[in-house]
């Protein structure tokens, strides 16, 4: 029998309502996150040794819910990466614990930039897994980038 990998695995009993809040799987709206609705901001999954966080897609959106930088990509990147620091470090974690960021970009062109401002945050020694895509469009008019991430902090002994 093949081994799923434990994103699909996860994935399956998501989507099949087979997880819910327990004492493994916890859905948390960090204090630092803007109001939202319909999502939950981060998924904790306590895999024993260690904490997985699933962080949904982030723009830039201030702690008001509203756009910060209007079309201005670095703008909104500084503001993406302050937010999942705040994320990761009310969960206990630092930047170093990302393993996988994924990117979605509306033009390219910000690749550069996005590099550099990302590399201002996580570990350069050893970066994330990543993987960039860009879109014609995200969900509100203005933002111009958005990132996901999947972070495991290991636990203290």
């Amino acid at each position: 029998m093949k081994k799923l990998s434990l994103g699909i695995f996860f994935f399956f009993l998501l989507s099949h309502g087979a997880i819910a809040q327990s004492s493994i799987v916890k859905f948390v709206n960090p204090k630092a996150a803007p109001p939202i609705g319909g999502f939950t901001n981060t998924v904790e999954v306590d895999l024993g040794n260690a904490t997985m966080i699933f962080i949904a897609g982030q723009t830039a959106f201030d702690k008001q819910g509203k756009i910060v930088g209007s079309g201005d990509f670095e703008a909104q990147a500084e503001l993406i990466f302050q937010n999942l620091k705040a994320y990761i470090e009310e969960a206990g974690g630092t930047m170093a614990d990302i393993v996988k960021l994924t990117n979605y970009l509306t033009n390219m062109d910000d690749l550069q930039a996005f590099i550099r401002i990302r590399n201002k945050y996580v570990n350069t020694k050893q970066p994330p897994a990543a993987t960039t895509i860009q879109v014609s469009k995200l969900f509100v008019d203005g933002l111009v980038l958005e990132v996901e991430a999947v972070v495991v902090i290991p636990k203290k002994k």
